[in-house]
């Protein structure tokens, strides 16, 4: 068990399964599934995305078709979003809290798919973190309070002025997979760098084939993989301001 913090830096935490193609869905709709999860989700909308293709031979040389569909379910105050298609269910979380209160959001919402469609198998599960520390001051000094591993590269703009910098490192660990996107975001850009903003995203996965059985219990060891990778990439300055719940005052 990692630290326990009084605030967080979390814009979004996602979690999401892949399954086999299911043409079912489309076909029948998201009613029984939409029943079974509205007292957590009762808003709902269906998302049809469209691309253009070229027909010479028609009148109208340029068409659009479906290209994909999906669902998506609402909390009544938006914070927390389930999306539903043919090939997999994900969760957004924009008011995170802590990861009981998710891991109990995952499992109601895996629970009624299970139930509804009964998928032999789950080809990919994942869950990610999206961290953005926002801080006052020089925003080039995250001494203290980021791993000096992940800044080391801010030394290296002389008298030029910073406008991004952001990088990506893909690891493994077993058969888990991390996904780690880093560094100093700019929300003004193409102004220059002044807003000491730092963004660690950190997306832990696993792409290989589990059962509905497993899946809960990888999504806990996914959540340790975001853990450990998370305090690896801060320093005690960062958790001092996190256990004493100051995430607010930057």
């Amino acid at each position: 068990m990692g630290e326990v913090y009084a605030c967080n830096y979390l814009e979004n935490v996602i979690w999401r399964v892949d399954y086999p193609l299911d043409y079912s869905l489309r076909k029948e709709g998201p009613a029984r599934f939409q029943k079974e999860v509205q007292a957590l989700f009762p808003k709902r909308q269906e998302v049809i995305e469209l691309k253009a293709r070229t027909r010479p031979d028609r009148e109208s040389p340029v068409e659009l078709e479906q290209s994909s569909w999906h669902w998506v379910f609402e909390s009544l105050d938006g914070k927390k979003k389930a999306t539903l298609t043919g090939a997999w269910l994900g969760l957004d979380c924009f008011d995170y809290v802590d990861y009981k209160s998710f891991r109990d959001l995952v499992e109601a919402t895996l629970t009624a798919l299970v139930k509804l469609y009964e998928p032999s198998v789950f080809t990919r599960c994942g869950l990610r973190y999206v961290n953005l520390v926002k801080l006052k001051g020089n925003p080039l000094d995250w001494d203290g309070y980021i791993n000096p591993a992940l800044t080391g590269q801010l030394d290296a703009c002389g008298d030029r002025q910073l406008h991004i910098s952001s990088h990506r490192m893909v690891l493994s660990k077993g058969d888990d997979w991390i996904n780690l996107r880093y560094g100093v975001k700019n929300p003004d850009h193409p102004e220059p760098l002044a807003q000491r903003w730092f963004e660690l995203d950190i997306d832990c996965y696993l792409s290989r084939d589990i059962s509905p059985d497993e899946v809960l219990k990888r999504t806990d060891r996914l959540h340790d993989c975001v853990e450990e990778m998370f305090e690896e990439s801060i320093d005690e300055s960062l958790r001092t301001i996190m256990k004493k719940g100051e995430c607010n005052d930057g």
